[in-house]
């Protein structure tokens, strides 16, 4: 799911952008304490003990990520869990609708990609959808119609561009007055 971002006219974000941070600096908090906590343990020789050590370590994990987890607002967080369940709530719709996706299918989709400008090619659709098939004769058509706008992945800007050749345009025949 996309959404606005604050005071950025026009911009989205993933509303996975919250959730996604918190998991990183959590996994990088617990990495640098970790490491923070064996190298004082085994430099030392053990003559730090582990409580000393553990609290070392805790105090320079927590002082390296606490300015990046102030940055986060805790109620744009909130905001965005009522948020994601109606992604679940309309891919759920989806699966009873068109009977093309499962489960495992929609989390991937919901969940491991970034943003809607990540382009799924075919390969991997044949992964998550239970039917993937080529372009019907129509739809390459229209591709070539296109061109190589059609392959590229949407931005905020809408293509607006003729179908046709104006000059093949034939005008309507004009209409006879209907009696009054």
């Amino acid at each position: 799911m996309q959404i606005y971002k604050k005071d950025a006219l026009g911009e989205t974000q993933s509303g996975w952008t919250a959730d996604s941070a918190i998991k990183y600096l959590s996994d990088r908090a617990y990495k640098h304490f970790e490491k923070v906590f064996l190298d004082l343990r085994i430099n030392s020789r053990r003559t730090i003990t582990v409580p000393t050590a553990a609290k070392i370590a805790a105090y320079l994990a927590v002082g390296l990520i606490a300015p990046f987890l102030q940055q986060i607002d805790p109620m744009f967080v909130g905001e965005m869990s009522p948020a994601l369940d109606i992604s679940w709530e309309y891919g759920k719709m989806l699966i009873e609708k068109a009977n093309n996706i499962d489960g495992e299918g929609l989390g991937k989709l919901i969940s491991d990609y970034p943003s809607h400008d990540f382009v799924i090619d075919r390969t991997t659709a044949t992964k998550i959808f239970n039917c993937v098939r080529e372009p019907i004769t129509e739809e390459h058509n229209l591709l070539l119609l296109v061109g190589n706008i059609g392959l590229e992945a949407m931005t905020d800007e809408p293509l607006v561009d003729m179908l046709s050749n104006p000059e093949s345009i034939v005008p309507n025949e004009e209409l006879p007055n209907e009696p009054t």
